[in-house]
């Protein structure tokens, strides 16, 4: 029984990265933005999504940034001061949702 329990776990838990990461490959996750929408606005680029989920909303950037405003002792800007208390808000208000904007050019 123990490990009829243990089975189902784990295999629970494989079905959420499985469904995770056919999410990741369908949408940006930090804009929401889907694959084909984006695809079709920049038809004339063949990795579109794969240059805006890498360069333009890379997730690691977003977390860099909110590491950086933790460390960072004085937070004299208004917006640095702003996103800070967002943060710890769990309002996550500031990041782009639905953005078409693409950085092609690199």
């Amino acid at each position: 029984m123990f490990l009829s329990i243990i089975k189902d776990y784990f295999s629970r838990k494989r079905e959420e990265e499985k469904k995770f990461e056919e999410t990741y490959q369908k949408k940006c996750i930090v804009c929401g933005i889907e694959r084909e929408k984006l695809e079709k606005i920049y038809s004339n680029h063949k990795n579109a999504f794969e240059i805006h989920v890498q360069h333009d909303h890379n997730i690691y950037d977003y977390i860099c940034y909110l590491i950086y405003l933790q460390n960072k002792t004085n937070r004299n800007k208004i917006i640095e001061e702003n996103v800070w208390k967002l943060h710890l808000d769990n309002n996550y208000f500031f990041v782009p949702r639905n953005k078409y904007v693409i950085n092609l050019y690199f």
